[in-house]
């Protein structure tokens, strides 16, 4: 389909920069049906329990990365490392609805929760968003190590000083949110108080996390938002 495409391009686009080592990053779409389409999904295996609820992902399908796939095998075989989940009536469980491999099989990515409570926010807020984007920036990364750093207001301080089409394509601004164990609850929690003033946020020590309505328009947040941090960079050894 036309979002597996893509999102198969992202992925090259993740590897081809260096922001997805190994199996680094993950990606989470919403790709429910319209409220017309009234046909069911076949469903593989038993519901999978997960440890808290999303109510308001309930009965929602999202496409999501495998667990410990890597962007460079997604980008030349997608099939084999994105799958479809269905959330339960409840929001307390899965199933894999589709997947290129063995959908009895089929792992989500370990940043699952992270992911629901994010998509979950997209519901609750009607924002209009669709997508989670998680990968490893080198630059963006190397700027959380900074002390100076670490708070959302010198973050953009610094951001929009450095290069100004940041404020032009990401008005919102960066979110921080500082060291927490990555794929826990307590991310996913203090990552969507973030997303309610910011569209993109930076995990200390981890990552960026962007969010958008379509895959390329998110990635466009992460590559524009990364181009400020090594600008200063390339300043900071001049």
């Amino acid at each position: 389909s036309e979002i597996i495409y893509a999102t198969q391009e992202v992925a090259g686009w993740l590897w081809e920069k260096g922001w997805a080592e190994k199996n680094a990053g993950n990606i989470s779409i919403n790709v429910s049906p319209s409220a017309t389409d009234k046909s069911s999904p076949k469903k593989y295996g038993n519901p999978r329990k997960l440890v808290c609820r999303f109510p308001a992902l309930a009965g929602q399908s999202l496409l999501v990365t495998a667990a410990g796939s890597r962007m460079r095998d997604l980008s030349r075989d997608p099939a084999q490392y994105l799958g479809i989940i269905r959330l339960s009536s409840r929001g307390d469980a899965y199933q894999v609805t589709w997947s290129g491999r063995d959908p009895f099989l089929f792992q989500p990515t370990s940043e699952l929760p992270s992911h629901l409570a994010i998509q979950e926010f997209f519901i609750i807020r009607r924002n209009g968003n669709k997508v989670v984007l998680h990968t490893h920036p080198d630059e963006l990364v190397a700027l959380t190590h900074l002390p100076v750093y670490k708070s959302t207001r010198d973050l953009n301080r610094l951001m929009r000083a450095i290069h100004p089409e940041i404020s032009y394509h990401i008005p919102r601004g960066v979110g921080w949110v500082p060291f927490l164990k990555p794929g826990s609850q307590a991310l996913g929690k203090a990552t969507v108080s973030t997303l309610l003033h910011h569209d993109i946020v930076l995990w200390e020590r981890h990552g960026c996390l962007a969010t958008g309505p379509d895959i390329a328009g998110t990635f466009d947040l992460v590559d524009v938002l990364n181009k400020a941090a090594k600008i200063f960079f390339l300043r900071c050894r001049a």
